[in-house]
């Protein structure tokens, strides 16, 4: 693949952090929805939150992680797997 900069400077700086926008992908995959299923969340606030909402908030967490690996899914991208 080639660019011509600078007009193709968005698209390059996209094509290079590739690996970046993985990263930040699979962090909120862990940061955000992973530990409703595991282990709670460090942050006092959103467990407090969580643990006023019972259920719900719960279900609410793993509608939202469906909806995301959806989207990465029609993208064809899988964290899992890299």
């Amino acid at each position: 693949m080639s660019f011509k900069l600078p007009d193709d400077d968005y698209e390059y700086r996209h094509a290079v952090k590739g690996y970046a926008y993985y990263i930040a992908l699979t962090d909120i995959a862990e940061d955000i929805f992973r530990p409703a299923r595991k282990h709670g969340y460090p942050e006092k606030a959103i467990q407090e939150l969580l643990d006023k909402l019972g259920n719900d908030g719960y279900d609410l967490i793993d509608i939202l992680e469906q909806h995301f690996y959806e989207i990465l899914s029609e993208q064809g991208i899988n964290l899992i797997n890299g």
